[in-house]
């Protein structure tokens, strides 16, 4: 099965290895690059093109919502997943209005994270064989057990 390309943007490198740790083993997707800045993030974004971005809003030097408004512009169509600290009933609208697929809180989300990137791998799978007939089209991401 092919593996979800990421890109992880975030500016704590504690937090940053131990979600890349979890989510290569327990979501199974590659990690392509680590950003912690806003313009490391866009650079990394619009060179590798990702099939997702789990990006937090807070960045050293830059801003998550500003990452997510310019790689949209620049054509950017991938998975975008939001996973910060910050609150979510402000934040969560406004990063949908940019083209977020989802918003996670750092404190609670975690593991549906995860979840939902294990989702986007085995829907990415199963579409290949959808497309011969011969596989039940996939749920929705954020409809599985752990969503909301």
């Amino acid at each position: 099965m092919k593996q979800t390309q990421i890109v992880v943007a975030e500016d704590s490198a504690v937090l940053r290895r131990l979600f890349v740790l979890r989510a290569e083993e327990e979501a199974g997707v590659a990690v392509l690059a680590q950003p912690g800045s806003e313009n490391e993030t866009v650079q990394a974004v619009l060179t590798l093109w990702p099939d997702a971005l789990v990006l937090d809003l807070t960045l050293a030097p830059g801003s998550g919502l500003s990452v997510l408004g310019r790689i949209r512009r620049q054509g950017y169509a991938g998975h975008v997943f939001v996973f910060s600290s910050s609150p979510g009933e402000l934040y969560a609208p406004l990063c949908r209005e940019r083209g977020a697929d989802g918003f996670y809180d750092k404190a609670f989300d975690f593991d549906r994270l995860l979840l939902d990137l294990r989702e986007l791998r085995e829907r990415e799978h199963r579409s290949c064989f959808a497309r011969l007939g011969s596989w039940p089209a996939a749920p929705a991401l954020g409809q599985g057990p752990a969503a909301r």
